[in-house]
């Protein structure tokens, strides 16, 4: 059994890891929403005098194509997922185990978040084996949602 010393040091250095975590990995929402300026190929234009264009002709519309963009509801569940999971890490690094239930609805969020494309499968992975470390006692359940994340 770790001394509460040990448990201390063990619980900042998952703090830390896991603020590094937040700061480097989280993918950037602007990006993910598509807020910059895309522009379209210039078209070639063909210079036509006034007499030779045709009366019924009419500016091409150009269709944009379409990309896969999170919605904004997606975005704003993983963040509050994110600080939840800190909310996590500040509980260990006091000595405080957070509620098994608790955890296991994040992580159950986390896998959703994953499949919508919100969250990648690897940082979801790297945070349940921090969370492994620091909740031996829900190594178990920790594991199958690794599985689980492994699997998408």
């Amino acid at each position: 059994m770790l001394s509460r010393a040990q448990l201390a040091v063990a619980a900042s250095v998952g703090f830390l890891v896991m603020a590094a975590w937040l700061v480097f990995l989280k993918p950037d929402s602007a990006a993910l929403l598509g807020n910059s300026q895309r522009t379209q190929p210039a078209a070639i234009e063909k210079k036509v005098s006034a007499a030779e264009a045709p009366d019924s002709l009419q500016p091409m519309q150009v269709k944009k194509q379409e990309s896969y963009l999170p919605d904004q509801s997606a975005l704003q569940q993983r963040d509050r997922l994110y600080k939840e999971f800190e909310g996590i890490s500040i509980s260990l690094s006091h000595g405080q185990q957070p509620d098994a239930r608790k955890v296991d609805e994040l992580l159950q969020q986390q896998i959703q978040l994953v499949k919508s494309g919100v969250l990648s499968a690897q940082d979801a992975v790297n945070y349940c084996q921090f969370l492994s470390k620091a909740m031996p006692e829900m190594d178990q359940q920790i594991n199958r949602y690794i599985r689980q994340l492994e699997k998408l």
